[in-house]
């Protein structure tokens, strides 16, 4: 039997999120001019990272984002939109 990622995802403690999936470290994350995330999901804010120590400008740039998943596809959606791009998201369905 398959788990229920959202129902799992509900029920983490923000105070314990260390992953930055809980819904207000999700909602934090989406908010332009909100309250700082107390964490970001690793994948996607690695994904920033490496495109910055790359001398990479994320400003202004058009980004396709392959993949809808709360684990990666849409936090690397709101963090490159928080950086300034314009974000389109592809997925499969």
């Amino acid at each position: 039997q398959h788990m229920d990622e959202a129902k799992i995802l509900r029920e983490i403690a923000v105070e314990k999120d260390a992953d930055g999936f809980s819904a207000v470290n999700v909602g934090n994350m989406w908010m332009r001019g909100g309250i700082i995330p107390r964490a970001l999901p690793c994948t996607a804010a690695g994904c920033v990272e490496l495109l910055i120590r790359s001398n990479i400008q994320i400003k202004g740039k058009r980004c396709v984002v392959i993949g809808r998943s709360n684990i990666v596809g849409m936090p690397a959606a709101a963090l490159m939109m928080a950086k300034d791009a314009t974000v389109t998201v592809a997925h499969s369905k």
